[in-house]
């Protein structure tokens, strides 16, 4: 089942939504900006038809096919329950 749950990018500030398929209880991803384009990781803890929680992180690089985390000046983490944002 999927669900819509608003999210913001760490970098640029901007806030969407993103949709999640709640049949899956942990997850892990990578997804870019919609609007400065730079990727970001996001987790998010679900129940089916419910989004419990969602942390998104920045200073996610690739970097011969492997995840790598930088800290950069403006990296940040934001840990948000839905609805919070």
């Amino acid at each position: 089942m999927e669900c819509s749950a608003a999210i913001q990018c760490p970098y640029c500030g901007q806030k969407f939504d993103l949709v999640l398929d709640t049949s899956i209880a942990s997850q892990r991803f990578t997804t870019d900006c919609e609007v400065c384009c730079r990727p970001f990781e996001v987790f998010a803890e679900c129940e089916p038809g419910e989004v419990l929680s969602l942390t998104v992180e920045g200073g996610v690089i690739l970097l011969n096919g492997t995840s790598t985390k930088v800290f950069v000046d403006n990296y940040e983490r934001i840990r948000m329950m839905v609805g919070i944002v």
